[in-house]
């Protein structure tokens, strides 16, 4: 038998009347899982990776917008890193 992976959540409401107000998730499965009754949720932010994973996934732009050729740029950092880690896996 396959191991299941368990799934992770933020808030598990079963109550009643539960009230989920500008909440942040981040690397979790499920944020809010509602299994009660008048349950209100509003301004909570869902990111499915985890906090070091998306900052990391935000510096890695090879294009970037700015006022260089024609508005348009290459970020040789990013794209010498990409290179590398390319030549690395294979």
């Amino acid at each position: 038998m396959k191991n299941k992976k368990k799934k992770t959540i933020g808030f598990l409401a079963r109550g009643e009347d539960a009230n989920l107000i500008n909440n942040s998730f981040s690397g979790l499965d499920v944020g809010i899982q509602d299994e009660g009754k008048r349950t209100f949720a509003t301004g909570n932010k869902f990111n499915s990776m985890p906090d070091q994973e998306y900052k990391e996934s935000e510096k890695k732009e090879i294009i970037k917008l700015s006022p260089e050729f024609c508005g348009v740029g290459v970020n040789l950092k990013a794209l010498w890193k990409k290179i590398k880690t390319f030549f690395k896996s294979g």
